[in-house]
């Protein structure tokens, strides 16, 4: 059996290949592993390793991911500066035992217990979420983070091509937002006035850094 080493996405150390017998990894990526309970999942990664909280699950999920098939296996890829993929494993149904919703979705167990229920990183061919239902006897798979990993909050991806789309269908934004971009002049890439008049104009909570915005203006208009 190969070494797990793991990537790191956003100061956390995730596990690329899902557990197995407890206290051991499958053999690829694509595998789906145990199906686990809450509290079988409590004690199933191997040593040096754990379950993931709901902030790591969040920090993940607000990452770059497309739906993909690996080796025949459904699943969303989460990208950074590394990738993992989560296989679309579905779930053990508490009820008659069988595994349902493979190829469609997956359900990935977090150590985190609400008052709602047991955080659960979620994925479908739309997106990578985390859903709290209040699910214990489910049998979920289980993705292992490092136990020594801290999440580091960053902006979350940003697709800079339909930035740049919604920029252009508001001409007075492209003509304000083009008037600004001079780099003889760094002290404009510090203006927050001018990203503050972005982010409400597109009604968004964050944004690409102003410089990154800029520069891809100037490309596509051969500035």
């Amino acid at each position: 059996m190969q070494e797990e080493k793991g990537v790191v996405i956003n100061g956390v150390r995730w596990a690329t290949r899902n557990v197995g017998a407890p206290g051991t990894f499958v053999e690829n990526p694509e595998d789906f592993g145990e199906y686990y309970t809450w509290e079988e999942a409590k004690n199933a990664c191997p040593k040096g390793w754990r379950l993931p909280t709901e902030e790591e699950v969040d920090s993940l999920c607000e990452m770059k991911s497309v739906w993909q098939t690996l080796n025949g296996v459904n699943g969303r890829s989460v990208f950074a500066s590394q990738q993992i993929f989560l296989p679309a494993a579905g779930l053990r149904s508490y009820n008659c035992g069988e595994i349902v919703g493979v190829g469609n979705s997956g359900f990935y167990r977090s150590i985190t217990e609400t008052n709602y229920g047991v955080v659960v990183l979620s994925l479908d061919t739309d997106k990578c979420w985390n859903e709290t239902p209040n699910d214990y006897k489910n049998g979920y798979p289980v993705r292992c983070v490092a136990e020594d990993s801290q999440p580091k909050r960053v902006l979350p991806y940003i697709d800079t091509q339909q930035l740049l789309k919604e920029l252009f269908r508001r001409e007075n934004a492209i003509v304000e937002l083009l008037y600004s971009c001079d780099f003889s002049d760094s002290s404009l890439l510090k203006n927050w006035e001018k990203i503050g008049f972005i982010r409400n104009l597109l009604d968004l909570n964050y944004l690409s850094t102003y410089e990154d915005i800029c520069e891809e203006l100037k490309k596509l208009m051969r500035i």
